[in-house]
């Protein structure tokens, strides 16, 4: 772990900024480089971002060497957490699919459902690599897709080779600290910019000007929740945090209300959207952990 060091002074940050930029301590910091403890998956593609250095230089491996989030990356560090492969789900009339990169745990908990669900109006809520907790009724796809990442692109599909936005459709995703600054920076939520530090915000900041994203664009792809309906049409809406959380929970526990029931933070209109025409709700992964710290604080838990 000499290689942080190196790097982190050549980026002239302090073990102190490094480790408010991550959201950790000063302390668990100081054990990384001192190779006392090793810095999770996701720590590392921050400091990668941080110090500018690619992950294999981070690392002190050799140019050429396959390591990171390569093809069995989960097999290579022993971390379930990291990426498998993807998630492939196909919708009815659909000609494309679209994918989600997921880690070698939630692909063997898929896995383990389908094999076993007997229930045609089961719902699955997963967790992505890219930012998305996404809810959807099996039953309701034309087709699901677990792709190894060792597997050739299926035929038609071109996400992998051509992807929208090159930039944040990196087949592993972001790290998650970057999504929560690039979703501050949307917001204007200078709170939560300071908790991220400058560093962190400054490189989603050179991220979303790169993109040019219209505003309508960052929503969309950042803050909005999807709701995929039967007949194709998706809804773009933006429950408030704990509603949305609430409404996965409601989603996902097969209640048998007729109706999903939330307001719309942006016009404050109340929404009720019938339950059995949503194939898959599609929300990020930011709002909802806000979301989950806001109840639990709510209930009196620690934050």
């Amino acid at each position: 772990m000499n290689n942080l060091k190196q790097f982190r002074e050549r980026a002239n940050l302090t073990q102190k900024a490094v480790a408010d930029a991550l959201g950790t301590t000063q302390q668990t910091y100081q054990r990384w480089e001192k190779g006392s403890v090793k810095p999770p998956i996701d720590a590392l593609q921050s400091l990668s971002i941080l110090f500018q250095a690619p992950l294999n230089a981070l690392l002190g491996i050799p140019d050429g060497t396959r390591l990171g989030f390569d093809p069995h990356n989960h097999i290579l560090t022993g971390d379930e957490t990291g990426f498998w492969g993807h998630l492939g789900l196909q919708f009815p009339g659909a000609a494309k699919s679209v994918w989600y990169p997921i880690s070698a745990r939630e692909n063997d908990r898929i896995s383990a459902i389908l094999t076993s669900c007997d229930d045609p109006a089961a719902v699955i809520a997963i967790s992505t690599l890219n930012n998305r907790l996404i809810a959807f009724r099996p039953m309701s796809l034309s087709r699901l897709w677990l792709l190894d990442e060792a597997c050739d692109e299926p035929d038609g599909e071109t996400h992998f080779t051509d992807p929208p936005h090159p930039d944040f459709d990196d087949t592993n995703g972001l790290p998650s600290l970057l999504y929560q600054a690039i979703t501050a920076v949307i917001l204007c939520d200078e709170d939560a910019m300071d908790r991220l530090g400058e560093t962190m915000v400054t490189h989603a900041e050179e991220l979303l000007a790169k993109a040019a994203f219209s505003d309508a664009e960052q929503f969309s792809m950042f803050i909005v929740t999807r709701f995929h309906m039967a007949g194709g049409s998706v809804l773009e809406i933006q429950p408030g945090e704990e509603d949305l959380c609430e409404l996965i929970t409601d989603f996902e526990g097969g209640s048998t209300g007729l109706f999903l029931e939330f307001d719309d933070v942006r016009d404050e209109a109340s929404h009720f959207i019938p339950r059995q025409n949503v194939m898959m709700i599609d929300a990020p992964m930011t709002a909802y952990r806000e979301g989950q710290q806001g109840i639990v604080s709510g209930l009196g838990g620690p934050e």
